[in-house]
């Protein structure tokens, strides 16, 4: 087949996938996530989706690694497990005279970097709010910053354990901030969350389906689920969602986190996240909100700039948890990364070689023997004719080389009933 006859071949299988999107959509349930009770549907859906359950959120044990000292503030780093033989590294920001009260308290959500907490940005967000007088946890995520070797971008065990590896990194993150809300020195009526891009998923979740968070803000993510999920590039595992099409949207999910304070956030020149998008998720949120009869706890803000956490936008956060926690005024300095913990000081000197692996984990949670090898399209296989075009390089997100076979079982995940 010539190259020419491939790129046809490929158009029309997008072409049908294009339809078929088309299609479940317009079969989405009406919900009003106002009543009671589609608000528990809601949350029973997207469970069920995202493979969650509420006997496996992992109840945490942390273990103090070392102090480090700033101006202002410590950093205490830790070592901690999940679910058994899943092992975590974290950093706790604490400001000075924390010990002399109930503080508010953070999740800081981390991103798709692979610094992860080490990562100057995300340290600078941190930094800001213990400054301001909150304490906040920062935790690698699995397969992230020194967690790597549990694997991340490629994981696909998960799926075929009938689990998602953003369950899975939902679960842990609600596990982190129970740890966090019932620590001593916490103040449980002033807990939040945040987290951009792959932390703005994060958080959107955790906010979502913990009480314990009293005000979210979510920032570089918040969109729709079909946005995105329809684009023509492979996305890293913690993106693919198997029967979110037609089944729920972003908007509903964010609408559990009502009457809770909630702020949604993006830069206006987001090249990931298109801003119509996401202002019609804000009008959607706010119409909630009004029908709930608590307009003034939802907003959004839109500052100039890309996607990433520049000086714009980690002042906003600071400014918020401000407001809403009667944190001290952030600071206005422009460089506020002129500290950082080096990359080398770790929680570990080398990440153990018995800690579990991604995939292990999930086999662990599910109690599913599913063996080494099986791939997303065994899970979700294409329904189109891949002859010729099913090792085709395409676009992805990240790790490694992915094809339209893997794009098309991405794909198929979406739909799936």
């Amino acid at each position: 087949m010539t190259e020419a006859e491939k790129l046809l071949k490929i158009q029309q299988c997008m072409e049908e996938y294009e339809k078929r999107f088309h299609l479940k959509m317009a079969q989405m349930p009406r919900y009003s996530p106002w009543l009671e009770a589609d608000r528990e549907k809601i949350r029973k859906e997207a469970y069920r989706i995202l493979g969650m359950k509420e006997e496996w959120i992992p109840q945490i044990h942390m273990e103090l690694v070392r102090i480090l000292p700033y101006e202002g503030y410590t950093v205490e780093q830790y070592r901690f497990t999940s679910w058994p033989g899943v092992m975590g590294t974290a950093h706790l920001y604490k400001p000075k005279g924390w010990e002399e009260k109930k503080n508010p308290v953070i999740l800081h959500c981390c991103g798709h970097t692979i610094e992860n907490k080490h990562g100057p940005k995300y340290q600078a967000v941190s930094r800001r709010l213990a400054r301001q007088g909150a304490i906040v946890l920062m935790a690698d995520n699995m397969g992230q910053g020194e967690r790597v070797p549990m694997g991340h971008p490629d994981v696909e065990i998960p799926f075929a354990c009938g689990t998602t590896f953003q369950g899975m990194l939902a679960m842990e993150s609600m596990g982190l901030l129970r740890w966090l809300v019932a620590q001593p020195y916490a103040d449980p009526e002033k807990a939040g969350v945040t987290g951009i891009s792959g932390g703005g998923a994060l958080s959107l979740l955790v906010g979502a389906f913990s009480p314990e968070a009293k005000a979210t803000l979510s920032h570089g993510y918040p969109s729709s689920f079909e946005s995105f999920l329809r684009k023509d590039k492979v996305h890293c595992a913690c993106n693919i969602l198997p029967g979110m099409i037609g089944r729920l949207e972003m908007w509903h999910i964010l609408s559990l986190c009502a009457p809770r304070r909630l702020r949604i956030m993006q830069g206006k020149g987001d090249e990931l996240f298109p801003y119509e998008v996401f202002l019609d998720l804000a009008r959607r949120l706010k119409a909630v909100y009004t029908a709930m009869g608590c307009p003034e706890q939802v907003d959004y803000a839109d500052p100039p700039g890309p996607h990433g956490w520049d000086w714009e936008r980690r002042y906003e956060v600071g400014k918020f948890f401000a407001e809403v926690f009667d944190l001290l005024p952030p600071d206005e300095a422009e460089d506020d990364m002129v500290e950082a913990v080096p990359l080398d000081v770790r929680c570990y000197d080398a990440y153990p070689e018995h800690a579990l692996t991604t995939d292990d984990a999930a086999r662990l949670i599910t109690g599913k023997a599913v063996p080494e090898g099986t791939h997303l399209w065994d899970v979700f296989p294409p329904q189109v004719d891949m002859t010729d075009i099913a090792d085709v390089p395409c676009r992805h997100s990240g790790g490694k080389q992915k094809t339209y076979r893997h794009l098309f079982a991405q794909y198929e995940a979406s739909l799936k009933e």
